[in-house]
């Protein structure tokens, strides 16, 4: 049986939920670099 995720959150009208993602994916990104110099090198 696989565990399934799920986020539910709330913006404001104004803000874009693309970006908002991106930045939080690249936020994450950059927690998991361990040394490495950039985002293209920790991808």
């Amino acid at each position: 049986m696989t565990t399934g995720y799920r986020a539910n959150f709330r913006l404001d009208d104004t803000a874009d939920a693309v970006a908002v993602a991106e930045d939080q994916v690249g936020s994450w990104l950059r927690t998991k670099q361990k040394g490495r110099s950039n985002l293209d090198s920790a991808d």
